[in-house]
């Protein structure tokens, strides 16, 4: 019997403000790629007139894992294209991994999740994005909640290559594949059976129907049962809902804590996110410089960049100087990737220099910059030096960038106001909220932000940009990144929302927060 679960009436949590958000930086991204003959624009493009970043499909597939019993909380997807599916389960409370092999759709997924990163940063943690064939090392090891999924799988593997792939999706409990178009044809029933008898081949059990949408395809469903599986289902949320019930020591359960962090970002005011894709760079900064220096005009093509690397590789530079054909000052302390950053721009108009840039004396950036050329109001400034950024900012006085890109710590709430003390040996950083009273201080104001990037034109530049409502908030949400703690009656400490060392990928316990001993915590 075919299943009923997936009703066109239906809504799916999320999806429409996924489409909002989405819709015009993908339709943007694809019409700037290059690609619009090909297969891949003519599919999307299709998909977009109708103003919805998902298929039919996958919004069937949505709302079947919200009302399965099965018990699966992570879900990995084998050719996850530009990760609509990834991005809409995630925001539904489940664990996703996606697989792209093709690497400008991976490239894609990539920048739509940075953008989202910083709209509604919900995602942050719950979805993962690989530009890789299955399997892939860079993959979680399949966990005892975990299914995957496959629709259009192998149109030129080998019949040995494709056994190979099911036996490593035969590691998952749970696996999921519309076998008509697995091998990207309408099979006849003999030959459904014989695509049947490659799975038993590999090792699979008898399939059920998963979910049956006739034309658009039938998704059958392998249990794996030698494969541990759940004993009970945790429902995925529909909202950014993270719950810590840790336990202290035997015995003892601390009560049930839940952040529900909210963004407050408005759309409209950080729209230069819509823009974002990367060349070099990390979080999109390439694409909304280029759509920045289309709104305020090009002055004099010279930027200038530290904590930049091999001067290419993350680098928020190499787009203007390499493809652009721009000046640029380049600095790097680190002796081995200083020769890197030469030989990476032996052919382009750059003044390098083998120091770390502070705050003081001859390592100040205006004394630096003085034994160049560049002029006092030059295009683009760029740092990110992971913690005395705003340091180095508040002592330039003599040079006035007409765009300045630099980096915050994303933990911090919107609130705070943080600057680490003023030591090239501290590695701490500073609040959003700080860098946003410096470029006051300055006559600067934000127009954009990435995950950890505020971008800042300076005051007489800012109407440029019609955006009528650049507070902190409208701005950026921090909320999947920062941690809140608030004490009980008793003395007791407790931590909400990211319980994690950020960069160091260690999870901490609420018993390790606590200042007074046990016997001292009574009210």
């Amino acid at each position: 019997m075919a299943d009923t679960s997936a009703q066109a009436d239906e809504k799916v949590p999320w999806a429409a403000r996924l489409d909002e958000l989405l819709v015009p930086v993908l339709r943007h991204r694809i019409e700037r790629s290059g690609i619009q003959d090909s297969g891949a624009y003519n599919f999307y493009d299709m998909r977009l007139k109708g103003s919805s970043f998902f298929s039919d499909y996958e919004l069937a597939l949505a709302r079947k894992f919200l009302s399965s019993s099965l018990g699966v909380r992570e879900i990995h997807e084998i050719g996850s294209g530009f990760g609509q599916l990834m991005f809409l389960l995630g925001w539904n409370g489940f664990k996703t991994v996606g697989f792209e092999a093709d690497r400008a759709r991976a490239q894609t997924a990539r920048d739509l999740k940075a953008i989202m990163d910083v709209v509604d940063p919900t995602l942050t943690a719950s979805v993962q994005l690989l530009e890789a064939e299955f399997p892939s090392p860079e993959a979680p090891m399949p966990a005892a909640h975990s299914l995957i999924l496959t629709t259009n799988l192998v149109a030129t593997r080998t019949l040995p290559q494709q056994l190979a792939i099911l036996k490593e999706m035969r590691k998952y409990p749970f696996v999921l594949t519309d076998v008509q178009r697995f091998f990207k044809v309408r099979l006849e029933p003999a030959e459904q059976q014989a695509t049947f008898a490659l799975f038993a081949e590999a090792g699979f059990e008898e399939p059920e129907v998963f979910l049956d949408l006739g034309a658009g395809g039938r998704y059958y469903l392998f249990r794996n049962s030698d494969v541990a599986t759940p004993s009970s289902r945790e429902s995925p949320g529909v909202s950014d809902r993270r719950i810590s019930k840790l336990v202290l020591q035997e015995g003892e359960v601390l009560p049930k804590i839940e952040f529900r962090g909210r963004s407050k970002v408005r759309p409209e005011s950080n729209y230069l996110l819509k823009y974002a894709r990367n060349v070099t760079s990390q979080v999109g900064q390439d694409g909304i410089f280029e759509k920045m220096l289309e709104i305020i005009g090009i002055e004099n093509k010279w930027c200038v960049e530290f904590g930049g690397m091999d001067g290419k590789r993350l680098s928020n530079t190499w787009n203007l100087i390499h493809n652009h054909k721009w000046s640029g000052v380049l600095m790097e302390g680190n002796t081995a990737r200083f020769k890197e950053l030469e030989a990476n721009h032996a052919e382009h108009d750059v003044a390098a220099f083998n120091e770390y840039v502070g705050f003081s004396g001859e390592n100040r950036l205006d004394e630096i910059l003085r034994r160049t050329k560049i002029p006092t109001s030059f295009d683009v400034l760029s740092i990110d030096i992971d913690g005395n950024d705003w340091h180095v900012w508040e002592a330039l006085t003599d040079y006035r960038p007409r765009i300045v890109c630099i980096e915050f710590n994303p933990t911090i709430s919107n609130d705070v106001f943080f600057v680490q003390d003023a030591d090239p040996t501290v590695n701490q950083g500073c609040s959003l909220l700080a860098l946003i009273d410096l470029a006051k201080a300055k006559d600067y104001e934000l127009v954009a932000t990435t995950s950890w990037d505020a971008i800042l034109v300076p005051k007489e530049l800012f109407p440029k940009f019609n955006i009528s409502d650049n507070s902190i908030d409208s701005m950026y949400s921090p909320h999947t990144r920062e941690t809140r703690l608030f004490q009980g009656y008793d003395g007791t400490f407790y931590a909400a929302g990211n319980l994690m060392v950020q960069w160091k990928q260690i999870p901490f316990q609420q018993d390790e927060l606590q200042i007074l001993p046990r016997a001292m915590r009574k009210y």
